[in-house]
């Protein structure tokens, strides 16, 4: 029977350059008849990082897993203008608790 399942790790990054231009990020989760829960979120972001692993909120997802359907969202907020194109990589892990029946 499961009990809880949370986010373990979420890491932002990149392959090109660094992420300076990132002032913050959070990252709700969303689904159907929940209200949206904070699962991870950066304030800082340290000069010169390429790779960063955000600070988690041990929000229970179990339910949000649940559903049909269900969507993370990343909010993030610019301290600098980036002037090229750049691709961010997301990488999650959930913890999975429970009992055994």
């Amino acid at each position: 029977l499961i009990d809880k399942i949370s986010l373990s790790r979420f890491n932002i990054s990149t392959s090109s350059g660094n992420l300076d231009y990132i002032k913050s990020l959070e990252i709700t989760m969303q689904a159907s008849g929940l209200a949206d829960v904070v699962v991870a979120s950066k304030t800082i972001i340290p000069a010169g990082s390429s790779s960063v692993e955000c600070d988690l909120s041990g929000a229970n997802i179990k339910d949000y897993i649940a559903k049909d359907n269900f969507k993370l969202k990343a909010k993030l907020t610019f301290g600098a203008t980036q002037t090229t194109d750049t691709k961010l990589k997301f990488e999650q892990s959930v913890k999975v608790e429970g009992k055994k029946i």
